[in-house]
């Protein structure tokens, strides 16, 4: 993901099952908040907290990526990126999936006031 991030081929990671469901722009804000979540120094991570205001506000500007955190050494470096593959993939439609919501409660708080 990171890789392909940097080739602005981000788009590549996204299941096809999405596709046509959501604003390119959002997906991409999605998996750049992923990439936020996996960096190497823990404290550069978001807090969930951000991570939820990051989501339901698009305006915030978000910050820069750092490379995340390495794989481990060649003999375990297959499965372990096959498993992060997964848990990023499985972070990036779990976003995707909330965006709306969040983008509708965000609404709904704007009305209310």
């Amino acid at each position: 993901v990171w890789r392909l991030w940097g080739e602005n081929k981000a788009m590549q990671v996204v299941d096809q099952i999405l596709e046509g469901t959501c604003d390119n722009d959002e997906i991409l804000r999605c998996i750049h908040i992923g990439l936020l979540c996996v960096q190497e120094d823990a404290s550069s991570r978001p807090k969930m907290s951000k991570v939820v205001a990051m989501l339901e506000n698009c305006s915030l500007i978000l910050p820069s990526i750092l490379p995340p955190a390495p794989l481990p050494g060649k003999s375990e470096s297959f499965l372990w990126e096959h498993k992060r593959a997964q848990l990023y993939q499985e972070l990036v439609r779990s976003l995707v999936h909330l965006l709306p919501e969040a983008l509708s409660y965000s609404h709904e708080v704007e009305v209310e006031i």
